[in-house]
């Protein structure tokens, strides 16, 4: 967890994402399709959520380079799907020496949290995924942050939005 206090004063920086950016659309995932004993074929899937995109937009994704089975190509678009309506922002800070343990793909809490002598003051805990990790010339570690979504499940555990959704989204596949 990073605290407001491990933050070099200046340097945070939120931005959010355009609404427009995070609309629903349909998935056009090209895969190659390789049953055993046959060359493969080029196949085409299209992936929304259900109900939704019917008319596009579309975006295309070209899987053929590593994806051999329909089942790939679907969970790669369950996540692109879920990637896109729940990640909201980005931001960036910088922190001391403790961000150079930090790698890409990790996943951190940072808790801007206030409390104040009136009351419980404002929650601001919210979960990144580091995008990427510099090291400046004074020892200060840049660390470029996305919004990580996640949940509290039935039993109190704290989840990732986004693997919920890969596996339990209703979507449509043509």
């Amino acid at each position: 967890t990073i605290t407001s206090d491990d933050i070099v004063a200046g340097s945070y920086e939120r931005t959010y994402f355009p609404a427009r950016d995070r609309r629903d659309i349909c998935l056009v995932m090209v895969y190659k399709d390789q049953p055993v004993g046959s060359p493969g074929q080029t196949v085409t899937i299209e992936v929304r959520y259900r109900g939704t995109a019917q008319k596009g937009p579309f975006e295309q994704h070209d899987l053929t380079d590593f994806c051999c089975h329909p089942n790939q190509a679907l969970m790669s678009a369950r996540y692109l799907l879920a990637r896109r309506r729940y990640t909201t922002h980005a931001c960036s800070l910088n922190i001391g020496r403790k961000g150079a343990q930090l790698k890409p793909g990790d996943v951190i809490a940072v808790d801007l949290s206030v409390t104040t002598t009136e009351g419980e003051g404002v929650t601001d805990l919210i979960y990144y995924q580091v995008e990427a990790v510099t090291e400046e010339q004074a020892g200060l570690i840049n660390l470029d942050l996305v919004h990580f979504p996640t949940m509290t499940n039935d039993a109190g555990e704290t989840v990732s939005v986004i693997s919920k959704e890969i596996y339990e989204a209703q979507v449509s596949v043509q």
